[in-house]
């Protein structure tokens, strides 16, 4: 940031003015990735409001939200069920992928 002149108001000053449209952009880029970040909370609570006892839906809704917060192409959720960890839930994965993960666990190993 540039150390303005005291003397001057600050909209008289050409080194703050030169400044303000650069400043301008950052704050409104910064301020659509918060809305970004708030929509996929308000997403995310609105499907647990609404389905709280439906938790295949409610990790659906965390996993896409997650995926496109972080500007991922995929996202995947892993579960552990007895035997290992299988997938849960995944965003944009394809069809062949899912069907080549989703049936085959990943066991557990001490090595």
């Amino acid at each position: 940031m540039v150390e303005r002149d005291k003397r001057k108001p600050a909209d008289q000053d050409p080194a703050v003015n030169a400044e303000m449209p650069a400043d301008i952009e950052r704050l409104a880029d910064e301020l659509a990735e918060v809305r970004e970040h708030l929509g996929a909370i308000s997403e995310v609570l609105a499907v647990i409001g609404r389905s709280a006892s439906n938790l295949d839906r409610v990790l659906e809704t965390v996993v896409e939200s997650a995926r496109k917060l972080c500007g991922a192409d995929t996202a995947e959720v892993f579960l552990f069920y007895g035997d290992g960890y299988r997938l849960a839930h995944g965003s944009g994965m394809t069809a062949e992928y899912w069907e080549t993960i989703a049936p085959t666990p990943a066991l557990l190993d001490r090595g």
